[in-house]
């Protein structure tokens, strides 16, 4: 199995795609699309089908963040957007990789502007997708109370405020069918290693005090947003307050009727991507 050692830990990583394009008069190296997981808790294998779809423009590397799915890393300490963030910087260095394109959706936003505001211009782009700079608390709780009613309200935040297991499972029951307008395939979580530690640790430390927001200044390097209308966890609202604060050339793209990108809005998400790929490359 493929694993780099960063930092005392082993990350585990899939590579899809050549690294050199050989139609043509000679060969030509590929750009490169890391790709940051949601979570955490799972693991990257649910990405697959949907950004496998770029293997033929990029060669696409998936990894599991530290102490995620096949990574490991097992100390709650090392568990933070810090670490992760110096974990996709340091990834780079140790299989040389050079100006990634680099996306995130989810959590594996929230890990991407980390990497972005301490690392400004070490990647050639950043893909974010359903996801935000700073975590509502209060915008989550109305977007399941606009879908759901009070009952799926009251089972979102006993989940987010109280992480255990029982509230996953009550969570996971009643509040995870608004996480896509199409229904979401038994397969989308088939094969991802579940780590519900991970989870909880995340909902009890960082997710609520994170604000990237006024340090979005930083980033050099140009940004795509892609975002949902109709998704409870990562509102357009937060959305469009990261795109504005960007001083980086930024685009924002909203899909209209999709709760999730990678169920909903698969074909012209992908266009999108691949345009700004070829833009920046």
């Amino acid at each position: 199995m493929p694993y780099v050692n960063i930092d005392g830990a082993d990350i585990f990583f899939e590579i899809y795609g050549e690294e050199l394009s050989l139609a043509g008069a000679s060969a030509v190296r590929k750009p490169t699309l890391l790709v940051l997981h949601g979570g955490p808790g799972f693991d990257h294998t649910y990405e697959i089908d949907f950004l496998n779809n770029f293997s033929s423009i990029a060669q696409v590397i998936f990894l599991d963040h530290r102490g995620n799915g096949r990574s490991v890393d097992e100390n709650p300490d090392h568990w933070n957007l810090a670490q992760w963030g110096s974990d996709v910087f340091q990834f780079c260095e140790a299989l040389k990789i050079q100006a990634p394109f680099v996306i995130g959706d989810s959590f594996g936003g929230h890990v991407l502007l980390e990497y972005a505001v301490t690392y400004p211009g070490h990647a050639r782009g950043l893909i974010l997708v359903d996801t935000e700079a700073k975590f509502s608390r209060e915008r989550l709780l109305e977007g399941y109370e606009k879908l759901g009613g009070t009952q799926a309200r009251a089972i979102a935040q006993a989940c987010f405020d109280n992480p255990t297991a029982e509230n996953f499972v009550r969570y996971a029951e009643r509040c995870r069918q608004y996480e896509a307008i199409g229904e979401i395939p038994d397969s989308f979580f088939k094969y991802c290693i579940m780590k519900g530690e991970v989870t909880a640790h995340y909902f009890s430390s960082e997710i609520f005090s994170f604000d990237y927001i006024p340090r979005l200044d930083r980033v050099a390097s140009p940004v795509l947003v892609l975002a949902s209308t109709e998704n409870p966890v990562h509102s357009l609202e937060s959305a469009k307050e990261m795109a504005d604060a960007f001083e980086s050339p930024c685009d924002l793209r909203t899909y209209v009727n999709c709760a999730k990108i990678a169920i909903d809005a698969v074909e012209p998400a992908c266009k999108d991507i691949s345009q700004f790929i070829h833009n920046y490359a």
